[in-house]
């Protein structure tokens, strides 16, 4: 029930979020750093897909990965819908 709500505040907060996004452009409308965003994808934590000129990371699966580590304090990483910018 609490995951369907993040998921849904989530959704409707990236109204405007292109639906995929480069890994450089992922802190402006997420609360993750480039190198960490960069780290998850070569650990395999977060889905990618290769194009010829980089990365591209569906908003979906950072949604998905948000709501999956949400609470998870080993990684320093706590759901703060507050953080989720809308430049």
């Amino acid at each position: 029930m609490e995951r369907e709500y993040n998921r849904k505040t989530l959704e409707r907060m990236l109204k405007k979020c292109p639906d995929c996004l480069r890994p450089t452009e992922i802190h402006q409308w997420f609360p993750l750093g480039r190198n960490h965003v960069y780290h998850l994808i070569n650990t395999g934590e977060l889905r990618t897909y290769r194009m010829t000129y980089g990365n591209i990371i569906r908003k979906e699966d950072l949604i998905e990965y948000l709501l999956d580590h949400c609470n998870d304090t080993r990684k320093n990483i706590t759901m703060n819908l507050v953080w989720v910018a809308n430049p």
